[in-house]
């Protein structure tokens, strides 16, 4: 009996807790969320949803900090450098919140790719002298349907040093 619980109980938590998916350099992980498949690729971590058609994606990148602040990274890339990047762009909102002891920060817009239009949700935080920018990309009715699934799964990255 006691077997059985301790397989039970292994059985339950391998389902419940997602391996942690990791970019090429393993500096970068991901918990996915359920019918999310990685696509990653070289050193840029790319999840999906399970689909036939496009649906929703999330990836994330890295780039050097250069020294700079989460400000001031902020305001050059995304305030600054999306308006002039995604047309159509629109913010619908902005925030901050802290992301395994790191702030980070956040905004959700619109913008117009090809005659469609999308819904992104874009995270940045600085960890190890480099410069995490997470982009959600989403039809908007599947935004709102995966939403609690991309912060979940936000909040689920871990960082490490390169070795």
């Amino acid at each position: 009996m006691h077997k059985l619980l301790i397989g039970l109980t292994f059985l339950i938590f391998s389902f419940s807790s997602p391996e942690k998916v990791w970019n090429s350099s393993k500096t970068i992980g991901i918990s996915p969320a359920e019918n999310w498949l990685d696509q990653s690729k070289d050193d840029r971590l790319t999840l999906v949803l399970n689909s036939r058609l496009f649906k929703a994606s999330l990836d994330v990148s890295t780039s050097s900090d250069n020294n700079w602040t989460l400000d001031e990274l902020w305001d050059a890339y995304v305030i600054k450098g999306f308006p002039d990047l995604l047309l159509d762009f629109s913010k619908v909102d902005e925030g901050k919140i802290n992301i395994k002891g790191r702030e980070a920060r956040w905004l959700e817009c619109f913008h117009t790719d090809h005659d469609i239009r999308f819904k992104q949700l874009v995270v940045c935080f600085v960890a190890h002298g480099k410069l995490h920018i997470i982009i959600c990309t989403a039809l908007p009715e599947y935004y709102t349907e995966q939403k609690s699934n991309l912060w979940a799964m936000i909040k689920s990255i871990e960082t490490k040093a390169k070795a």
